[in-house]
């Protein structure tokens, strides 16, 4: 009788423990928040497709329009960079940096002048890419090879304390744990030419 007591003691204890773990792992879970996901989106491509000429070295090489949504409400500062994961490099080829673009804007027009700071709205700045010049260089890939090129945006909870002309280095140790949610959109190139 003893023993029959014991077993269903242990067996009611199990059941409670059960029980609490799963009612705490609920709670748990409810209170991690997920980032929302930016959307955005560009004129002069679709995501996962090609890139035209008019943005790549084989062309004008201007900037390609941007636009995003779903900015969380605590954002204070956006940053967009543009990089080349299949570049034969030790790191994704910086080929844009720009940032501190104020959250009241939803969009960068095509061809952002290659300048320091901005003049869309005070206090946007633009970082050193891996061409060693400012502002936005396009693709430029070997002749033949189709290369991805990632424009990501991310949304911080305050304004990048750096000046102008940083390096992708600079501007991540920056936003290190100030990053609220971020975005992308892929676009590819492939070069036909040699470019002198």
């Amino acid at each position: 009788m003893k023993k029959n007591l014991t077993v269903i003691i242990i067996i009611i204890s199990l059941i409670i423990i059960i029980i609490i773990y799963f009612f705490c792992r609920e709670n748990i879970m409810n209170k991690i928040t997920i980032p929302k996901i930016i959307t955005i989106t560009s004129d002069a491509f679709e995501d996962g497709e090609m890139i035209p000429k008019k943005y790549t070295c084989e062309g004008k090489n201007i900037s390609p329009q941007l636009s995003w949504n779903n900015i969380p409400e605590k954002t204070r500062s956006l940053v967009i960079t543009c990089l080349d994961p299949d570049a034969p490099t030790e790191n994704p080829f910086v080929h844009w940096i720009i940032y501190n673009i104020p959250v009241t804007r939803k969009t960068l027009p095509e061809n952002i002048p290659n300048n320091r700071e901005i003049l869309l709205e005070k206090g946007i700045k633009q970082g050193t890419n891996d061409f060693n010049q400012i502002g936005y260089k396009g693709p430029c890939p070997p002749v033949g090879k189709i290369h991805r090129y990632v424009f990501t945006i991310y949304a911080l909870n305050n304004p990048i304390e750096l000046d102008a002309g940083e390096r992708i280095a600079a501007l991540f140790k920056a936003m290190s744990n100030h990053v609220l949610a971020q975005g992308q959109i892929e676009g590819r190139f492939s070069r036909k030419k040699f470019i002198k």
